[in-house]
C-alpha cells in the first residue's frame, strides 16, 4: 500500500497539494472503502447471476465485475479528495 500511494502522488496526482499525512490517512480510507465495495459488488452479482441462471460462470463473473468496479470508483474519490488539487484554507 505504501508503494502504491507514493507511485500515484507522484506520478497520478502530481499536482496534489495536502500534506502527505493527510493525503496517506485518505489514500487508507478510500482502499478499505474499495475492498469493502468489492465484496459486496462480487457478492451481490453472484447471487443475482446465480439466480439469473449462470451456473458455474457466476461466480467469475461477479468477482471480474467487483474487482473492477472499486478501479474506477476509487480512482474517482482519489481524484476529488485523497489527492484534491485544491489548496486548503
Amino acid at each position: 500500500m505504501v508503494v502504491a500511494f507514493a507511485l500515484n502522488r507522484r506520478f497520478v496526482f502530481e499536482n496534489a497539494r495536502d500534506d502527505v499525512g493527510r493525503c496517506a490517512g485518505r489514500f487508507v480510507v478510500v482502499k478499505v472503502l474499495a475492498v469493502l465495495q468489492a465484496l459486496a459488488v462480487t457478492l451481490a452479482g453472484a447471487w443475482l447471476l446465480r439466480r439469473g441462471g449462470m451456473g458455474d460462470r457466476a461466480d467469475t463473473i461477479a468477482h471480474v465485475v467487483g474487482v473492477l468496479v472499486p478501479v474506477f470508483s476509487s480512482y474517482l474519490m482519489h481524484k476529488s479528495w485523497t489527492f484534491s488539487e485544491q489548496e486548503k484554507t
